[in-house]
């Protein structure tokens, strides 16, 4: 089990079976990181909004690692 598995109790292959489904959720995550990557970028500096750390860049990270 993963570190998710391990904290709500459920198996990957339950919330996430093989097959369309899978296929599916990999592509939606393929997606949201790529739109992710875009966006660091397109930004001059270390964070989404370029230099200045704020709650959008704190909202994108927490995601990025909760999908990790």
């Amino acid at each position: 089990m993963g570190a998710r598995s391990t904290d709500f109790q459920v198996h990957w292959d339950e919330v996430s079976p093989k097959g369309p489904k899978r296929d599916a959720d990999r592509k939606f995550l393929g997606k949201w990181y790529n739109t992710a990557y875009e966006w660091y970028q397109k930004s001059d500096g270390k964070w989404v909004m370029g230099n200045t750390f704020t709650y959008a860049g704190i909202i994108v990270a927490c995601c990025l690692m909760a999908f990790k």
